[in-house]
């Protein structure tokens, strides 16, 4: 026997997939693992941190004297 272990974003992915595996018939068994709410948004805030951390760097805003004025001339780009 091999075992397979699929991950989907969704509880509505989720559920399509066990449905359609439930329905062929050399797929001898189904097990659906959820993991808690909160453990997922964990997981999303452990990988953007991680970026956010790989990428950063401690002067990526020294360039800006003044925010406000830095915002305003952004804004008015789009003018």
């Amino acid at each position: 026997m091999n075992t397979i272990k699929i991950s989907v974003k969704t509880n509505r992915d989720a559920n399509l997939l066990l449905r359609l595996l439930k329905s062929l018939n050399f797929v001898t068994e189904v097990e659906q693992i959820q993991e808690p709410e909160n453990k997922r948004k964990e997981n999303q805030f452990q990988k953007i941190n991680s970026i956010l951390h790989r990428y950063a760097k401690p002067d990526l805003f020294e360039e800006i004297k003044d925010p406000v004025r830095w915002q305003k001339s952004l804004r008015d780009e789009w003018a």
